[in-house]
């Protein structure tokens, strides 16, 4: 588990969700999924290619492949319930 100054300088905070608490942060191709553990900490509890450029994507392009994860991320927990 992370503090969200490790969190960001693991990368990035790309896309978040008021609702959840959960971030998006990017790292290189990688696009990662942060959520609230308690006490003002996070924990990683996914990663995924987010594009084989990502990191050479502008940074809109990259904000909106985040939220699209941050959306398919939390789309699959509501699967499950």
């Amino acid at each position: 588990m992370m503090n969200i100054n490790d969190v960001v300088s693991y990368g990035p905070i790309a896309a978040a969700d008021e609702e959840t608490g959960c971030l998006v942060t990017v790292n290189g191709a990688y696009v990662n999924l942060w959520v609230p553990a308690g006490h003002g900490l996070y924990s990683n509890v996914d990663c995924r290619s987010g594009h084989p450029h990502l990191d050479k994507m502008t940074a809109s392009e990259m904000i909106d492949r985040a939220r699209e994860c941050l959306e398919d991320w939390l789309n699959e927990g509501r699967e499950e319930e």
